[in-house]
């Protein structure tokens, strides 16, 4: 409890978390008590916490989020697509809408491109884990709710609800409304509803997952991790030639939840907002914050006022009239002017 408190109140690294450990054991080896925190030992629950945060802060400095340029890249690419159902068209969709939710690759992707993840209960009842059509209901700009679906009905979404029924922090059944954007062609409301739209067209089953795309041969498939990782180090390399490959191998299905958090960042959310929307149980979503351009400017600008202040006090003192007599310094000495 008093390592999980110091993790929460401070948002120590486990490093230090561990050292906090090892000082009360020092405390209770001195009194010839059993030592509390054994990491050595993997069932020791002072261990699980630090090495689960290890892997936390390992994961967060492995995984870079999606930039704008490469946003827009993939905009353009699927503009040049043909085919509505095609990977590039329906990845460009889902990052409409992860740069808002931030998914976990669970909830929309799988493993396999025909074969469907579900969480087993201890009941032995089964149940998908990523988004079903049912998991989603869509409501007009006037708040009614969308009955009879279609294509027509592109351009007049609101807002859509989103139904988490399996979450990887036990928060399921959780429900996020998403409104939509002014600019519809990137508005995550718009592009859920292209994702709806394309698994109705597809005959996807009421009880399996929506995130599907056609392949080449024309042959419907579920999105994996494999795949978006690989077509996002592509489009990295496009849209930044400047980057090395160690940095282009950061780019996977978990940017877009890094992406997501970044931009409320950068929006000036507030930390408890950020944890809610993108829902996040505990803390670990401040490792995933990043220094970008955008904060890089706000924090500039914040000092701006400050800089400002200064620079009127010197312009103040620089402005003062200096005395026009000064008495001459007769102790000082010989003076040699050397150039």
């Amino acid at each position: 409890m008093f390592i999980k408190k110091v993790i929460i109140d401070t948002n120590c690294r486990s490093a230090t978390a561990r050292a906090y450990g090892e000082a009360v054991n020092i405390l209770f080896e001195k009194r010839s008590l059993g030592l509390p925190a054994k990491f050595d030992d993997k069932d020791n629950l002072c261990a699980i916490i630090c090495n689960n945060l290890k892997v936390e802060e390992d994961i967060a400095k492995q995984r870079s989020a999606i930039t704008q340029e490469m946003f827009a890249l993939m905009k353009v690419r699927a503009d040049e697509e043909t085919d509505r159902n095609s990977f590039v068209v329906a990845m460009f969709d889902w990052t409409c809408l992860n740069k808002v939710i931030g998914c976990r690759l669970s909830e929309y992707g799988q493993k396999t491109q025909q074969r469907v993840e579900v969480h087993e209960y201890p009941s032995g009842k089964k149940v998908t884990k990523a988004f079903i059509k049912d998991d989603w209901t869509f409501y007009y700009k006037n708040g009614k709710k969308v009955v009879k679906h279609g294509t027509k009905n592109i351009g007049r979404i609101g807002k859509v609800s989103i139904l988490w029924r399996i979450q990887k922090n036990r928060r399921n059944g959780q429900r996020i409304m998403v409104v939509a954007e002014e600019v519809l062609e990137l508005s995550a409301a718009e592009a859920a509803y292209r994702i709806f739209l394309r698994a109705e067209e597809l005959d996807i089953e009421k009880n399996q997952p929506i995130g599907v795309f056609v392949n080449e041969q024309k042959k419907t498939c579920y999105i994996t991790g494999n795949k978006i990782a690989k077509y996002l180090q592509e489009i990295a390399r496009e849209a930044h030639p400047e980057m090395t490959e160690e940095e282009i191998k950061r780019f996977s299905a978990h940017s877009f939840r890094v992406w997501a958090l970044v931009l409320l960042s950068e929006a000036g959310a507030k930390p408890h907002f950020m944890q809610a929307r993108l829902r996040w149980l505990g803390e670990s979503f401040r490792l995933y914050l990043r220094d970008t351009a955008e904060i890089n400017e706000q924090h500039a600008k914040a000092l701006e006022k400050s800089s400002k202040a200064v620079m009127t006090l010197m312009k103040a003192h620089l402005n003062d009239e200096l005395p026009d007599d000064v008495p001459e310094d007769e102790e000082m000495g010989q003076y040699n002017d050397i150039e």
